[in-house]
């Protein structure tokens, strides 16, 4: 009798602990895009325009990327996915994209306070020329 009562308690010790147990997370892969336009540089970018999307695995932490663009004002001498633009203050630079010719293609493993700045929208693509070093044409990333 004292072994049914022994395996009883265990049970519900074991039925306990289960339900006391936090439910289990599910990865999400989240899609965001970002239509990039002429920044207001000194020099005329005119018809320059391009898109990035961009898939997040929130379990592994991989933000995959893919960014075209079109009719710079000259080759690309840099791109990367930055600090949105504030007012008065440089933007931080997050994913420099090795080879800046579209199109541009890899992955970035973010941090915690990346992925979650990126998913808060305060992140931007941003691709430079000669003409235009401070940015040619930028976007603002979001779902």
């Amino acid at each position: 009798m004292k072994s049914i009562h022994r395996i009883a308690a265990a049970i519900l010790v074991l039925g306990a602990a289960v339900l006391a147990a936090p439910p289990p997370v599910f990865a999400e892969v989240v899609k965001l895009t970002a239509q990039l336009v002429p920044d207001s540089g000194p020099a005329d970018a005119g018809t320059a325009q391009g898109k990035a999307n961009f898939s997040y695995d929130t379990d592994t932490m991989l933000l995959t990327y893919v960014v075209v663009y079109d009719h710079l004002s000259g080759p690309a001498t840099g791109a990367d996915i930055r600090e949105a633009p504030q007012p008065g203050s440089p933007s931080r630079i997050v994913v420099v994209f090795p080879v800046p010719e579209s199109p541009i293609g890899g992955t970035a493993t973010l941090s915690d306070a990346q992925a979650a700045e990126l998913l808060a929208g305060k992140f931007a693509v941003d691709v430079r020329t000669d003409a235009n070093g401070g940015g040619e044409i930028i976007g603002t990333i979001h779902r």
